[in-house]
């Protein structure tokens, strides 16, 4: 099923799934809660339970709410606080992304985020498939400290996005890992591979029912 030099990344919000996951072939989680909401950060003490469970690495959705992805003061203080308490746990990544209200890259919370997380790599999620100017957020997400991209190419999913997908990496170059995501799961992988030419993919079931 599975080509040897993709990178699988499961989309998991149980103990549970996780486990599935890492047993059924995933490279790397996200671990989120609320998936209904499009992924918030996850309790502490689940993000341990996990880590307790599984040898592969782990990346944590930093976002305190639902809704779009503008946020206030409020919101990042309240990020803030989470990112503190997240980088004590033995975690591979965070995962996060911000906009402002004309929906291109907020640059410079980005940044400050990347630079708060340390040595942890920072992936910028689905926000940017928000963006009118896709390619354009790439090019300017280059200029951050952000090491790879969650997207669908700014359609409903992968096979849509193809296109996009093709040119989001050739712009993003070695720089920036794109993660190509989008209804992408263990039945249509090789089929959207060989379409993408990616090395990195995520979903909920991408390594099958979990």
């Amino acid at each position: 099923m599975i080509f040897n030099d993709l990178i699988l990344e499961a989309c998991v919000s149980s103990v549970i799934s996780s486990v599935r996951a890492e047993k059924n072939g995933a490279h790397q989680l996200e671990l989120c809660s609320r998936l209904d909401l499009g992924g918030l950060t996850p309790d502490i003490n689940f993000i341990k339970a996990v880590r307790a469970k599984v040898d592969i690495p782990i990346k944590v959705m930093l976002r305190n709410r639902g809704g779009d992805f503008v946020y206030s003061q409020e919101d990042v203080a309240q990020m803030k606080t989470s990112l503190s308490e997240l980088i004590q746990c033995d975690i591979q990544g965070i995962v996060f992304g911000a906009l402002h209200l004309d929906k291109s890259i907020n640059i410079e919370l980005t940044q400050h985020i990347c630079e708060l997380a340390g040595d942890l790599p920072v992936t910028f999620h689905k926000a940017i498939d928000n963006c009118p100017d896709i390619l354009l957020a790439i090019t300017a997400l280059k200029m951050t400290d952000i090491r790879s991209v969650l997207t669908s190419g700014g359609k409903s999913t992968a096979a849509q996005g193809v296109q996009i997908l093709k040119q989001i990496i050739e712009i993003a170059g070695p720089e920036i890992n794109i993660i190509s995501a989008g209804k992408i799961t263990s039945d249509n992988i090789n089929a959207i591979h060989k379409l993408i030419g990616g090395k990195s993919y995520h979903g909920k079931l991408i390594v099958g029912s979990l």
